[in-house]
């Protein structure tokens, strides 16, 4: 699952500074009140696991936030005023700190 979806079926923001507590809450809301046996609905059970496989997703990611992109020729990263041109044949390794911060390292 792609951690847009899990946000999304979560109704949380991707981009939340806190995503780890903000998803926590909402998954406890939405296991609450979906849960087949809080609610004797069996209807509920696949839209209970989406939610837990959702979460299970977002703080997978927050446990291992590394993001491996490919090698692109020309590959442009523009973020917050700050711009960068990597050139061809370089690595851009992508990680996330447990504070949200995003780290790019750019090896040739």
């Amino acid at each position: 699952m792609f951690i847009e979806q899990a946000c999304q079926i979560l109704g949380v923001n991707v981009n939340d500074m806190d995503l780890e507590n903000t998803a926590k809450k909402a998954y406890r809301k939405l296991a609450k009140e979906l849960h087949p046996d809080k609610t004797g609905n069996t209807d509920t059970a696949n839209q209970f696991s989406q939610v837990t496989d959702a979460y299970n997703a977002i703080t997978e990611f927050i446990k291992n936030p590394v993001v491996h992109q490919p090698t692109i020729p020309g590959f442009h990263v523009d973020f917050g005023g700050f711009n960068v041109n990597v050139p061809d044949g370089a690595n851009v390794q992508q990680t996330v700190d447990e504070h949200g911060n995003v780290h790019f390292t750019i090896s040739f």
